[in-house]
């Protein structure tokens, strides 16, 4: 096999991260780099304090193929901020020295805080990747009822967002001119992106969660359905914590949340003044292996996202250890529970406690590994994605 070289572009790099699609990014280059490539990956270091106050506590280790850069501005979170805003990576002059060098394909993934104009540097194969519905929305999120370019501005204030300036320039055609393909990670962004008139070919490959470890210890929990990923508005959380305090004794098994972010205090706060402490338990964030044990023990990972979600990685990591996903029927999680059953997706809360009441992950087991091993394995994966680069 043809060896390449390969540099990926992404705002944040485990353990410099902040969510499951810089994970993703992660797995890819790495898989890349156990079949012989040689892969570059560059992210920006003042991206993630901007997003995080605390040092990142979790180790992941590169295949020796695999070399990181890491930017680091001496103004820091003004470097991102500045590129988020102008699209222009101010004070990233690493960042364009890498981009200089001589690769066979750049990947693109989310470059909000290293600037659109990111995409017009360098040369090789470009594509990208579109993880959230950052071309067509500035959150990323694509909440409900959003009409495009119609409202951008007011949801930015609203949500206390810094506007983009650079989206009412020219410079989101020009960045996609040398692109490609997009790879959609679901029909539901493919969609989303025609809608929103982005013209450049657009190719769907689902995401992948690598094989999980052989060996996974308990974890220590028993009986109960697991919310893990980040603690934000858009991901559901504090409807999942309503309907928890609602139909607790209906459904009898308790609800442990695993993941940190900007909500943390409130759903310690809400799992206290309610007195759900035998019914609810926050356990903060956790280190990859404490996931696949309780991805393992858990009835199944419940996904309430009331933003559009894409393809998150916890869904496929569950998969891959034989857990069914219970997902909201928003962005493209039904595509995913649908190659399972299609009873998995749920509209409302009384939908979801009908599903919930007497849940046994027995029913679903052969058809989640039918699924896992079918549409979401780095095998399957690479050979849409090899096809893409020829």
């Amino acid at each position: 096999m043809e060896t390449l070289k390969f540099l990926m572009v992404n705002s944040f790099y485990p353990p410099y991260h902040y969510g499951g699609a810089d994970v993703q990014v992660y797995f890819l280059a790495n898989e890349l780099a156990k079949m012989g490539h040689e892969v570059h990956t560059v992210h920006c270091i003042d991206s993630y304090y901007l997003k995080r106050k605390e040092e990142p506590n979790e180790d992941y280790p590169n295949n020796e193929n695999v070399h990181v850069h890491a930017i680091k501005s001496s103004v820091g979170a003004i470097s991102p901020i500045s590129s988020f805003v102008t699209g222009i990576p101010f004070f990233k002059s690493k960042l364009q020295e890498i981009m200089r060098e001589n690769f066979d394909v750049i990947h693109y993934h989310n470059i909000s805080f290293l600037g659109q104009k990111v995409m017009e540097l360098g040369d090789g194969i470009k594509v990208y990747t579109e993880h959230t519905n950052w071309l067509v929305c500035p959150r990323g999120t694509l909440t409900i009822g959003c009409q495009f370019d119609k409202n951008c501005l007011l949801c930015m204030l609203k949500s206390k967002k810094v506007p983009q300036i650079w989206r009412y320039t020219g410079l989101l055609d020009r960045s996609l001119k040398d692109i490609k393909t997009i790879i959609a990670p679901s029909v539901f962004v493919k969609n989303i992106l025609i809608q929103g008139r982005i013209k450049t070919p657009i190719t769907v490959i689902p995401n992948f969660a690598p094989d999980p470890p052989q060996n996974i210890e308990d974890s220590k929990y028993s009986k109960y359905f697991l919310y893990a990923g980040v603690l934000e508005r858009h991901k559901g959380i504090l409807d999942l914590l309503e309907f928890f305090n609602k139909y607790h004794k209906e459904i009898g098994i308790k609800l442990i949340i695993a993941g940190g972010g900007s909500l943390e205090t409130h759903i310690k706060r809400f799992i206290s003044s309610n007195n759900l402490d035998r019914y609810i338990k926050y356990i903060g964030w956790s280190d990859r292996n404490s996931l696949y044990s309780l991805y393992k023990d858990a009835s199944a990972l419940i996904i309430p996202s009331s933003g559009a979600e894409n393809a998150p990685i916890v869904a496929l990591e569950s998969l891959s250890v034989g857990i069914p996903i219970v997902v909201s029927n928003v962005g493209g999680l039904s595509e995913i529970a649908n190659n399972i059953n299609k009873s998995l997706v749920y509209n409302n809360d009384i939908e979801l406690k009908n599903l919930l009441v007497n849940f046994k992950k027995e029913d679903y087991s052969l058809k989640v590994k039918e699924a896992y091993e079918k549409y979401y394995t780095i095998r399957s994966y690479c050979n849409r994605y090899f096809e893409v680069l020829k």
